[in-house]
């Protein structure tokens, strides 16, 4: 058995998950009715529709299908029966990467699944298997997650050990991630396509992202507009700031380019110069009047702007 199916075992063990146990030891345990290993033609495998996680690059699927070519697939992926065909519930990469190794036949979990169970699946394996997961994945995921959970029918009141669990802080113990976040990043999906790549390439930050996803698309594509026209920081205070006018009813365009657009100040009109005498005395007799002494110092000026332009 894999390692990362053996952990979320483990996981649901220890944890004290509402799951029934009798239905992760179907998943995962000794049914034979459930679960079975087996060399699949890998023709007849199939992608898992609506993965929440970014398959590999070319060069990272180069490099495993060389492993294995020289190694062999040292684990078996996790498929599901679907008509005659086979699901791929955790192993996306791994088959890709063995069509380019050009294998006919790969070693395969058989797991007889419903479709929340398989979602489950999908997410839970992917979220423990992988090194690093952009925040729109681990976003998907939570999502995918929730949504299986509650179509469970999982009570969100379950008392366990005197402390109340819901199905967010299922997701949050199992991800070992914190509650409020499973909401932050569920939010996050509703951010416009172009911030959600911002978020995920970390040209703006989670928490300024999770900020604008609370404002209509509508408002997001403007300030996404104003952003490419001019040299803007979408910080977490200027997303807060424009989430706060936003939950006000007072954001307008007026008032968002306000928010976004750096203030430049204004120069000070000049309108009075003061030199004192002391400093000019020498170019002046003693007797020169005032008047004259103006026009003399006005006569250099525009002569000096004249040959020094």
């Amino acid at each position: 058995m894999p390692a990362d199916v053996k952990q979320l075992l483990e996981s649901k063990k220890t944890q004290g998950s509402s799951a029934p146990q009798a239905e992760w030891d179907a998943m995962f345990g000794g049914d034979s009715d459930k679960q079975r290993i087996k060399d699949i033609d890998i023709e007849l495998l199939d992608e898992y529709d609506g993965n929440p996680f970014n398959p590999y690059d070319e060069e990272d699927l180069l490099e495993m299908a060389e492993s294995i070519q020289n190694n062999g697939l040292f684990h078996p992926i996790l498929i599901r029966p679907v008509g005659n065909r086979y699901q791929i519930l955790s192993g996306r990469n791994r088959v890709r990467a063995s069509r380019i190794a050009e294998l006919k036949m790969v070693s395969s979990i058989i797991m007889d699944v419903d479709d929340d169970m398989a979602a489950l699946i999908v997410a839970e394996t992917n979220l423990r298997q992988r090194d690093k997961v952009l925040h729109s994945e681990r976003a998907r995921a939570y999502k995918m997650q929730m949504d299986a959970m509650k179509r469970q029918g999982r009570r969100t009141d379950l008392v366990e050990n005197s402390h109340k669990v819901d199905i967010a802080s299922q997701i949050a113990e199992k991800s070992q991630d914190k509650r409020r976040n499973v909401f932050y990043y569920i939010q996050l999906l509703s951010l416009i396509e172009p911030f959600f790549k911002m978020v995920d390439n970390e040209k703006i930050s989670f928490h300024a992202g999770v900020a604008l996803s609370n404002i209509q698309m509508e408002v997001q594509e403007q300030i996404y507009i104003i952003y490419l026209q001019n040299t803007v920081k979408l910080t977490v205070e200027v997303a807060g700031a424009i989430k706060q006018a936003h939950d006000d009813g007072r954001l307008d365009e007026d008032l968002l380019k306000r928010i976004l657009i750096p203030q430049k100040e204004k120069p000070k009109t000049v309108s009075v110069v003061k030199v004192s005498y002391s400093r000019i005395q020498s170019f002046f007799t003693k007797n020169e009047e005032r008047k004259v002494i103006e026009e003399t110092i006005i006569e250099a000026l525009r002569f000096y702007r004249e040959h020094h332009k």
